[in-house]
């Protein structure tokens, strides 16, 4: 019995201590990645002092480079091409409108109140459940609108 509690204890120990070089190490490795971020950044706010164009970022040890070929949904550095690259100006905001459009629409689709007018500014939409504190501490259930900040019991 003695040599099987002897083991059991050397056993957690050893354990114990490897956890500890387990998180030593990961804290290392976050150690590492901001002081090799915080070294890409004072290398371009050099650069920039310099007049120079700051360097370009070096690719990760966490991302795998990618081979060098271009695809058709690729650029040659192995990121995927995006078409808004390509776009003027007013195309670009045409298309942000259009996207936050979509967005707002899904939303209100999602919102069970979404067919509520605000009493305040008229609004349709905005309306937000909450659990508001009364002065006497009893929870009230409340409508708020998101847009004017008026309150409906």
């Amino acid at each position: 019995m003695d040599v099987k509690e002897t083991l059991s204890n050397e056993l957690d120990a050893a354990q114990s201590e490897l956890a500890q070089a387990e998180i030593l190490l990961l804290e290392a490795k976050a150690d590492a990645e901001s002081l090799r971020e915080k070294t890409a950044r004072l290398k371009a706010a050099v650069a920039a002092l310099n007049g120079e164009s700051p360097p370009t970022a070096a690719p990760s040890d966490r991302v795998k480079e990618q081979p060098v070929s271009e695809t058709a949904t690729g650029t040659p550095d192995g990121t995927p091409h995006d078409p808004r690259d390509d776009m003027t100006p007013e195309e670009f905001d045409a298309d942000r409108k259009r996207r936050q459009r979509a967005k707002e629409k899904a939303q209100k689709e999602n919102n069970p109140l979404a067919h509520l007018k605000c009493t305040g500014c008229g609004q349709g939409g905005h309306m937000v459940e909450a659990f508001l504190a009364s002065p006497s501490g009893v929870p009230v259930r409340m409508l708020v609108c998101g847009k004017c900040g008026n309150q409906v019991l």
